[in-house]
């Protein structure tokens, strides 16, 4: 949980004075990026849930390995984006 606290809160602390000085990166884009510093901590989720499970259900072969890498986050800033009814285009 702490991990999970500093990203978050890392994250706040870097890039919003950024939003004061650089017009074009608003409010919103640091909340993206928060979701994206929780990925990391996602991968934790293998304590509670062990890959075989998931490999068994899933009928496919199965790691936790990979869900903390670039691709991960940027689907699941993805998923935010999209659910953002502000965003323009």
């Amino acid at each position: 949980m702490p991990d999970l606290l500093t990203h978050v809160l890392g994250v706040y602390v870097l890039l919003t004075p950024v939003t004061w000085r650089v017009k074009w990166i608003q409010p919103r884009h640091v909340a993206l990026v928060m979701i994206g510093a929780v990925v990391p901590d996602v991968s934790k989720v293998h304590l509670l849930v062990d890959s075989s499970v998931v490999a068994n259900t899933l009928g496919q072969p199965w790691s936790w390995t990979g869900i903390h890498r670039l691709g991960p986050a940027g689907a699941l800033a993805g998923v935010v984006w999209l659910a953002d009814r502000r965003h323009t285009g």
